[in-house]
């Protein structure tokens, strides 16, 4: 009976320690390679309670057959149903613990990917932007670039959903963040909405540019065309004015030769 009841010894020492392990595990953490990290840590201690349970259910089982073998005493009955109670606590802390970390690390795992991308994108946009406002003389040359600009201002409106999303996102991962890591999240939800603004300002620049263009080449052309129906009018009246000179000359010839 004494052989068993220090049986019982290392399973609550262990369930102790676990249970100090696992309530000081935080879940605001430095970064998402920390919380990441923390996920595994957790991860293996809830692996290694599962492991014990087993053990532990022996145990109950043994104490529930000396007990009805009136080879254990009460108490000890008691104690081996404390520390199952306590498992079962203890797992059920350590799953939620998982979970709300899981969660954490998919969340910030997102945003950083959400980050790198619409960055990407608007360096791209904004790459696109400068190389539409080089000057052209060519007209289809800015029509073609107003249909790209149409393009990329139609996309706009598409990532400026994702980029709230981000700016959403940011705030809920700042939750879950240590305050020393917390102004290199903000950095990062700085550096999308200054990068936002910078792509608006290209887009409004870029656009007003090609607009202009466009307007002088209209212009130009509306002149060109009157100008041209000017000198079609000129021309017409020109060989009216010939026309008739020659008809003239031609009747004074035929006069004189009639007399």
């Amino acid at each position: 009976m004494k052989d068993f009841e220090v049986s019982a010894e290392p399973v609550q020492n262990w369930l102790s320690k676990t249970e100090r392990l696992v309530q000081e595990s935080s879940n605001r953490l430095y970064d998402l390679p920390a919380k990441r990290r923390e996920q595994q840590k957790l991860q293996s201690v809830l692996e290694e309670i599962q492991c014990y349970e087993p053990q532990l259910h022996r145990l109950k089982e043994k104490a529930r057959q000396l007990w009805e073998g009136q080879a254990a005493s009460k108490s000890f009955v008691h104690r081996v149903s404390q520390l199952s109670s306590q498992y079962l606590a203890l797992s059920n802390v350590t799953k939620e613990k998982v979970s709300r970390l899981d969660r954490i690390v998919a969340e910030h795992s997102q945003f950083s990917l959400g980050v790198k991308e619409l960055q990407d994108w608007m360096t791209d946009a904004i790459h696109m932007l400068d190389s539409y406002c080089l000057p052209t003389s060519d007209k289809s040359v800015l029509d073609g670039r107003m249909l790209k600009l149409e393009a990329l201002l139609s996309v706009k409106q598409e990532k400026e959903i994702q980029m709230k999303l981000i700016m959403t996102r940011g705030e809920y991962v700042l939750q879950s963040t240590s305050p020393e890591g917390s102004p290199a999240v903000q950095q990062q939800l700085q550096a999308v909405k200054d990068m936002w603004e910078s792509l608006l300002s290209a887009a409004i620049r870029c656009k007003s540019q090609l607009e202009g263009a466009l307007s002088k080449w209209t212009s130009y052309q509306d002149d060109v065309r009157q100008f041209s129906s000017w000198m079609d009018g000129v021309e017409g009246s020109l060989n009216e004015s010939e026309r008739q000179h020659s008809e003239l000359r031609e009747k004074v010839t035929a006069l004189g030769k009639a007399k």
